[in-house]
């Protein structure tokens, strides 16, 4: 073995000499084939019993990680980033009640992985106490192991950055990689350690693109003519209305989505006398991630802008925001809280929620809620309500969330179909029938809810003279009806026009007159932090981020069409004709830097 270092070394030029090959060889497999061998040879710097012992770990971790690897695929359709990692560590229990694993399982899990490891280590360290002690090395042998081991460090790293510049050239024009089918193949192309590796350069590096257009912002012309054709502002107002946005997890309205043999009656749905706005909103997120749309409610901007960070505004995005509607309310006077229905260090929701500019937070162990996502919607209005000032001379801005439509929506409550509210127009078994019927019976206990916050602000609106303004919107479809989360029940053939990405939002209040006609193309979910701040503005330059109503005028309900998940993996401009990205997106962008929303420096 006295050549060892020599065979190292000439194996970690090997390996960086494989830049050297025609750029059509170095596809994504077989970059990630060599990051595999360059990881496996690093161990052998060291002595060789420790070498062997690394050596094993690694390969241990690498099945794990795999392991892991493919079951969030299986449960959420995306694969294994780094931020899951510190996810996961920051939060193992909030982790594992998001993906629906009860708490035994997970301790299980987690107990035979620490089992597994502990066992081979104890192995490893059996079999090396049982050989050959190592032949003495001189100061000469010594100082060219360690010479080699820098070398090779130093080569590893190299290999690192031209691994991490290279993918984005490979995957510049793949569409694909906006779905979340392209993104698992990417993964699996690269490997588990792979990917991960990558996650990290890209969590460092996305947000390039911000600051990479050059554009102007919009007029203010064209910012102004967008905003009369979709809000009427007084030239003065009197008392600031209270208001509320009320998160309605996993929510949708059943008669948009699919094809019913009789429409079911909600009054979430249906308009009322303080209806202003009832539309379908479109999403980005789908079965999943309500953290994203938590995000592009509270502060406006898509959040595929930022990539792969958008997929985790919580924690990538939230630390840079600086405006936001509640900021925005705030500065003119209003009491800012929320109301959070799951535990508060969740995807790190708090701090987010802190970043976003909330003067006060509520989390479900705040609130006395059972825990878990366990709360009924009827439970947490009641704790709303009775924590909100009923007659304060302030106005209030609250955030609600209601999350007991989350996934799943096993069928429990009916033993056969005499007592569905609804069926399909097409026939249907009773399985995805019962289905429906519990997201039904669940979404009742939200009408509930939101019925007890509109009549409280109405007393409050009696008692103070206060106008109010209630929004209610459905953050995502369920995974029930997605086939993502690890659900494989097909409710295609039942769907109507609207696809996995529409929900609904309804706007009630007291005030008339603010809202125009809004028939056309339904907005994004970004618009509403807008149209709240049209209810206590009396110009254009008091509205939050006025240029969303000009992005719904020229963009319609999408800047990307057809473009789900964050985009460009890498890359500082976007991989997408201009038939799929919105004709004024680089302009928006500039406006977005201009009203100072982020700062990432």
């Amino acid at each position: 073995m006295q050549n060892r270092p020599a065979c190292v070394l000439a194996g970690a030029l090997l390996l960086s000499g494989a830049w050297l090959l025609p750029s059509y060889l170095l596809t994504a497999k077989v970059l990630g084939w060599l990051l595999y061998g360059y990881i496996l040879l690093l161990p052998f710097v060291l002595p060789l019993r420790a070498a062997l012992v690394a050596s094993l770990a690694l390969l241990c971790t690498g099945v794990m990680l795999t392991a892991v690897n493919y079951i969030k695929i299986v449960l959420t359709r995306f694969p294994l980033t780094l931020l899951d990692v510190e996810i996961f560590l920051d939060n193992p229990g909030g982790l594992l009640s998001a993906l629906e694993v009860p708490p035994w399982l997970g301790v299980v899990a987690i107990a035979a992985f620490l089992m597994i490891g502990l066992v081979v280590f104890y192995a490893l360290v059996r079999v090396s106490a049982g050989w050959p002690r190592p032949i003495t090395v001189t100061s000469k042998s010594r100082f060219l192991s360690i010479g080699v081991a820098v070398l090779v460090i130093f080569g590893f790293l190299d290999f690192v950055g031209r691994f991490n510049q290279r993918i984005p050239l490979l995957t510049a024009n793949d569409d694909s990689l906006w779905t979340s089918g392209g993104v698992i193949r990417l993964s699996r192309d690269l490997g588990a350690i792979g990917f991960l590796v990558y996650s990290l350069h890209l969590e460092r590096s996305v947000i390039d693109y911000i600051h990479a257009s050059s554009d102007t912002p919009p007029s203010d012309a064209a910012i102004q003519t967008a905003v009369a054709s979709h809000v009427t502002l007084p030239p003065s107002r009197s008392d600031a209305p209270d208001i509320m946005l009320v998160f309605a997890e996993s929510t949708f309205d059943p008669n948009q989505i699919f094809r019913l043999s009789a429409p079911v009656k909600n009054t979430l749905f249906e308009p009322n006398s303080h209806t202003r706005l009832l539309t379908p909103i479109r999403v980005n997120a789908v079965g999943g991630g309500s953290w994203i749309s938590e995000f592009e409610s509270l502060v406006g901007i898509d959040s595929r802008l930022f990539g792969y960070a958008g997929y985790y505004t919580h924690l990538s995005l939230a630390p840079y925001i600086r405006k936001s509607i509640v900021t925005h309310l705030r500065d003119r006077g209003y009491r800012t809280t929320a109301f959070y229905s799951a535990g508060g260090d969740f995807y790190r929701a708090r701090r987010a929620f802190a970043s976003y500019g909330f003067e006060e937070f509520f989390d479900e162990q705040d609130l006395d809620l059972p825990k878990g996502w366990a709360a009924t919607d009827e439970q947490t209005a009641a704790a709303v309500t009775t924590r909100l000032n009923p007659s304060g001379s302030s106005p209030v801005f609250a955030f609600v969330s209601l999350a007991e439509n989350h996934a799943p929506h096993r069928c429990q409550h009916y033993a056969d179909g005499r007592k569905f509210v609804a069926t399909f127009s097409a026939n249907a078994n009773f399985d995805l029938t019962c289905t429906l019927n519990e997201y039904i019976l669940k979404t009742y206990s939200t009408e509930r809810a939101v019925k007890r916050l509109l009549t409280f602000l109405e007393k409050r609106a009696s008692a103070t003279g206060r106008a109010f303004v209630l929004l209610v919107f459905g953050d995502h479809q369920p995974h029930t009806f997605t086939r993502t989360g690890g659900e494989t029940a097909d409710f295609q053939p039942f769907r109507t026009q609207f696809d996995e990405r529409t929900t609904f939002l309804h706007l009630m209040s007291s005030v008339n007159g603010v809202v125009a006609d809004w028939s056309g193309a339904h907005p994004p979910l970004t618009v509403i932090p807008t149209l709240l701040s049209a209810f206590v503005a009396t110009s254009m330059e008091d509205i939050y981020l006025a240029q969303n109503f000009l992005q719904l005028e020229v963009c319609g309900s999408d800047l990307f069409a057809r473009r789900r998940i964050a985009g460009f993996w890498g890359g500082t401009s976007l991989p997408v004709g201009e038939k799929e990205r919105c004709s004024i997106l680089d302009e928006l962008v500039a406006g977005y830097r201009k009203a100072g929303v982020f700062t990432f420096h």
